[in-house]
């Protein structure tokens, strides 16, 4: 099938039991101590390139790449099993693996791909949501919220990308993205995992105030200018 981005970009699903087939819970209190789990900070990134491992070889394809988790920024503050200094050194069948966009951080991503579509005059449909089943967002969990606010703070429309959004959402959202947030960092703490929530929405109030006077509707958006999100993920550490 035909991508919605790249002008007929052959995509090729693959579908796997890899998740099913390891001893998660085991290999968890394995690793414990080293402050991690065993999917987030020793397998997912080898184990996700690996998938491609047959299509390069039928292909003959030189390179794969793999979107990266955390920036360079981010060096030394976290942990992780997808990293340049691993996933880089992946070869199979004559094909590297390139651990692909480091140097940017996440909100810096999406201005780049908001800049893509604009320049292109081409939607791009993304999908990031931890919740929904299928192939949609589900446009309420803090992952969605959060590329939602980001596309918001780069003067993007967020129903260009693959996300249903308008006036009540933003109501909805204003009363529920700190609840969401705090879910999100019980479940993080409850898993034993690192993150700084702050990190990505200091990153957002910093664009809202850049580019304010490109932002639709930038009132109904300027309550989120004042909550101290550094406050938030000190709460919770």
């Amino acid at each position: 099938m035909a991508s919605e981005w790249g002008g007929g970009i052959e995509c090729l699903p693959i579908k796997s039991n890899f998740r099913e087939v390891i001893r998660e819970v085991a290999l968890d209190q394995l690793v414990k101590d080293s402050g991690d789990m065993w999917w987030h900070g020793f397998q997912h990134g080898i184990a996700i390139i690996s998938h491609a491992a047959p299509i390069a070889y039928a292909y003959g394809l030189q390179s794969v790449y793999i979107a990266s988790t955390h920036s360079e920024s981010m060096k030394g503050k976290f942990t992780c099993a997808s990293d340049p200094t691993i996933d880089n050194y992946v070869q199979f069948c004559r094909c590297k693996a390139v651990h692909d966009g480091h140097e940017l951080s996440r909100q810096e991503k999406i201005k780049y791909i908001i800049s893509q579509a604009q320049t292109s005059n081409k939607n791009i449909r993304l999908r990031v949501c931890w919740e929904s089943s299928g192939g949609k967002n589900c446009c309420h969990c803090e992952k969605c919220y959060r590329t939602i606010l980001e596309i918001v703070s780069e003067g993007g429309n967020p129903n260009d990308y693959g996300f249903r959004w308008g006036e009540k959402d933003i109501e909805i959202c204003r009363q529920n993205l700190l609840p969401k947030i705090i879910r999100f960092q019980l479940m993080v703490k409850f898993k034993g995992l690192q993150d700084n929530i702050s990190f990505y929405y200091s990153a957002i109030q910093n664009a809202l105030r850049q580019n304010e006077g490109k932002i639709k509707d930038m009132d109904k958006y300027k309550w989120l200018l004042e909550i101290d999100f550094d406050y938030v993920n000190k709460f919770w550490k």
